[in-house]
């Protein structure tokens, strides 16, 4: 039996991770195709790999295995698990991914058995998550290799506070490669709290935007503006430059939207 199994992880491309575990699926899983969604996470980004895979997961095939390649230490985290959530599959360790990964409840979370590691593993990717998944794709059963377990490390949910009066305080969860700074504020969210009402969106120094457009070239060169992207995430941009310099916006930064 084969499957797609994407990796995403912290790794970089300078190091041999992502070349030592791509040799390693080709070895193990022959007939699956293996896919590197992101090796360029920074360290330990656990909110950042969320968001990354919140984002692309849906995109995938049923029976997709992905593995969640950051902060894996078992040491630290205690379990490996593997959580099924609309017919695919996350492996990784219990460190607090899972947790804020989904909207929802997962359909099953299993504790990966203790036989498949060794209680000082270094690379867990490698040495435990993909002869797992073999085993697994070999039987179509977790039947010896694991047992129903729990998301035991429960972290702060990615979603934005919301205050009395329905102010939003939304939080830059990422700024891409044209430094335009991507929120976690859902269009659905700002059009149930705006209910027709104007706003204004604060950021930095208390910098405000008071218009949505509809696309990144609206206004003039070195404008600000705000709009929806294609995930429906209210995001900050200037058009033909790069937002998050010139306008000071970082990941983690906040923002807030007012109504009146």
């Amino acid at each position: 039996m084969s499957s797609v199994i994407t990796i995403i992880s912290d790794y970089g491309l300078a190091s041999h991770y992502a070349a030592a575990i791509e040799g390693r699926a080709a070895m193990l899983l022959p007939t699956s195709k293996f896919v590197p969604l992101t090796h360029q996470l920074e360290t330990f980004d656990i909110t950042g790999a969320a968001f990354y895979l919140r984002q692309v997961f849906h995109e995938y095939p049923s029976g997709t295995w992905n593995i969640l390649g950051i902060d894996s230490n078992i040491v630290l985290h205690k379990q490996f698990l593997v959580v099924k959530f609309n017919d695919k599959y996350f492996i990784g360790a219990d460190n607090g991914l899972f947790s804020i990964l989904f909207d929802e409840t997962p359909e099953e979370v299993w504790k990966i058995s203790q036989k498949f590691y060794s209680e000082n593993e270094l690379f867990a990717e490698k040495n435990v998550f993909l002869p797992f998944i073999a085993k697994f794709l070999e039987t179509n059963s977790f039947e010896e290799i694991a047992e129903p377990g729990l998301v035991q490390n429960v972290k702060k949910s990615l979603a934005p506070v919301i205050e009395p009066d329905g102010k939003i305080i939304g939080t830059i969860l990422l700024v891409d490669n044209y430094q335009n700074g991507i929120t976690n504020i859902t269009k659905q969210l700002f059009e149930e709290k705006r209910a027709g009402r104007n706003f204004k969106v604060f950021y930095i120094n208390r910098h405000y935007i008071d218009k949505i457009s509809t696309h990144y070239h609206e206004g003039q060169e070195g404008d600000d503006l705000l709009l929806f992207n294609e995930m429906n995430l209210l995001e900050i941009a200037i058009y033909r430059g790069r937002g998050a310099q010139l306008l000071g916006l970082r990941k983690g930064s906040n923002i807030i939207v007012e109504f009146y």
